[in-house]
């Protein structure tokens, strides 16, 4: 019942073991085996109870690895240089929810933001047109009543009168008012004795406080 080592064909022992028992062809259990020292270098034969432990360790090793493996396939990753993200590269564009409010220069922005930075730039950009257009309307508002006032100094001073008769002067007084605007006009004329010359001064002043003066000097013959 003793464990020998083989021989070889000179009948030498060899550094071998073969087990046999009441059964030469079937395999033998070794039994009571203690547990052998699991560490590098060691030459000590362990038993099934560190073989189980050690089947244990690898197949909790092999799910978290394939718990990785399933949590990489669903995650987001650089790319090889480190400076860019591509969501489902070849596939659909990805959606990203639940995005927060972006606070520095470099941060991401929510639907919500941008909305919010598109519709405050064209209420600016409105409230700048909106401006101008009422400065542009208030300036040709202006530009109205200058003219309308001038056409009321035109009137003003069409309407006065002027001396006729030969060495005879006249001091008049006029008015005009046109589209809301009016104008009042003085004039002085002076008809020469010679009954041929005839000089004539008028000064104007309008509702928008502009003043005009006009003369002239003719010839009758």
């Amino acid at each position: 019942n003793a464990v020998s080592y083989n021989t070889d064909a000179n009948g030498a022992r060899t550094n071998t073991v073969t087990l046999a028992g009441g059964n030469a062809a079937a395999p033998v259990t070794i039994a009571n085996v203690a547990a052998g020292t699991v560490a590098a270098g060691s030459a000590e034969a362990v038993n099934g109870g560190q073989l189980y432990t050690t089947n244990q360790a690898v197949a909790t090793a092999q799910g978290t690895a394939n718990s990785a493996l399933a949590m990489g396939s669903n995650s987001v990753q650089y790319g090889p240089s480190r400076t860019n993200v591509t969501f489902n590269a070849g596939g659909q564009a990805t959606v990203l929810s639940n995005v927060a409010a972006g606070v520095s220069t470099t941060d991401a922005v929510n639907l919500g933001q941008l909305n919010s930075g598109m519709n405050s730039a064209v209420t600016q950009a409105n409230a700048y047109t909106d401006g101008r257009i009422a400065a542009l309307n208030f300036d040709l508002r202006n530009v109205r009543r200058d003219s309308f006032a001038g056409t009321s100094n035109a009137l003003a001073a069409a309407g006065l009168p002027q001396a006729y008769e030969a060495g005879k002067g006249m001091i008049a007084m006029g008015g005009g008012t046109y589209a809301g605007q009016s104008a009042v006009a003085v004039g002085m004329s002076k008809a020469f004795s010679d009954g041929h010359t005839v000089v004539k001064l008028s000064g104007t002043y309008d509702s928008q406080g502009r003043a005009g003066a006009s003369g002239g000097i003719g010839y009758q013959f």
